[in-house]
């Protein structure tokens, strides 16, 4: 082989060196990666956000990740400032969420390309750099109705009324909040169309008080089983469960004890798991950049807790209803309509 011959390989192999895709490697000093999550919330809403971060501190435990930062604002004007400024200190993996923050990540993405961007609770394709993950609220809201509607007909227990009407109560009015509405009203009425289903959104995710307001109007109008899916806004939802002797359903995390008793169960968005996966996409590959991934009642991206702290106040036979449900939804002889 001569010189002339040998030096072209090993210029090609350089090349390709420098310029191919390392999947599974180019990410593997972690200890010099930093990731930024995002929030369009604060932290101790015991939902949604809370889920995410145990989600990222799981994921720096196991590729020891040098540090998380946590940037929160329920302030809409800060979400554009707080995502750019991650991306311009040179965060490598930056987590946004919300929903709010799909225009703003689909903005800054392109400018910051060798940087990898997550947007959790959003849809956003085509973007190299931009994983997005989706929940089935829907999916697993329709279980909560089938829930609420065989449960406000037990006059047998105490907290339920002779009232056939249950209710509901989101934080903000977009998208993904009518997709908690859209399912619980048709689990409803899968039960019996003629429950009654009072509604409301807060206008924000961070207003216990309002979400307290809010949730005891509709007890006051004869409402025994409210889900929330509100965020912080939703802890006042379940405050007034106790206050008003009758119950509340949880939404994103466990909430089953903030209010024993109250709780009949709380429909969980496995955000910790999803913010995992996409993590270890990150540090080990392969990134699937430009890809959205759903998680619902279907892969158990979305479940319900298993009701032991709220005990006999949910009788076996309402148990089995709720098992047959999620089995249906499951093996798709059970549709659930999303909103959007």
């Amino acid at each position: 082989m001569n010189n002339r011959l040998m030096k072209a390989i090993v210029v090609g192999l350089l090349i390709g060196l420098l310029f191919s895709p390392v999947i599974g490697t180019q990410y593997a000093d972690a200890k010099a990666q930093n990731i930024a999550y995002v929030i369009t919330g604060t932290l101790g809403d015991k939902g949604f956000f809370d889920s995410g971060y145990e989600g990222l501190q799981n994921a720096k435990a196991d590729y020891g990740v040098g540090k998380i930062k946590v940037i929160e604002s329920f302030n809409p004007v800060d979400w554009e400032p707080n995502l750019r400024n991650s991306a311009q200190a040179g965060y490598n993996l930056i987590f946004a969420g919300g929903t709010p923050m799909r225009d703003y990540v689909a903005k800054l993405a392109p400018l910051f390309p060798k940087q990898h961007f997550v947007l959790f609770d959003g849809k956003l394709t085509g973007i190299d750099n931009v994983i997005s993950v989706e929940y089935g609220e829907e999916q697993g809201a329709y279980v909560a109705g089938v829930l609420a509607a065989l449960m406000t007909t037990r006059t047998e227990v105490e907290g339920i009324n002779k009232d056939k009407k249950v209710g509901f109560i989101g934080g903000m009015d977009i998208a993904v909040g009518r997709n908690w509405l859209q399912g619980f009203k048709q689990g409803v009425a899968s039960v019996d169309p003629k429950i009654e289903v009072l509604y409301a959104f807060a206008g924000s995710f961070g207003d216990p008080a309002k979400g307290k307001e809010l949730a005891l109007a509709q007890y006051g109008q004869g409402a025994d089983v409210i889900l929330h899916a509100a965020g912080d806004t939703g802890l006042g939802v379940i405050e007034a469960a106790e206050g008003a002797n009758a119950f509340a359903i949880g939404s994103d995390a466990n909430q089953d004890s903030i209010k024993p008793g109250h709780v009949l169960t709380s429909i969980m968005k496995r955000v910790d798991n999803s913010l995992h996966d996409v993590a270890t996409m990150h540090f080990k590959g392969p990134w699937k950049g430009g890809e959205t991934f759903m998680y619902n009642v279907v892969n158990d991206g979305v479940i319900l807790t298993d009701m032991s702290v709220i005990g006999d106040k949910v009788p076996e036979e309402v148990r089995a209803e709720i098992a047959k449900t999620i089995e249906g939804i499951k093996d798709g002889s059970i549709k659930v309509v999303r909103d959007r």
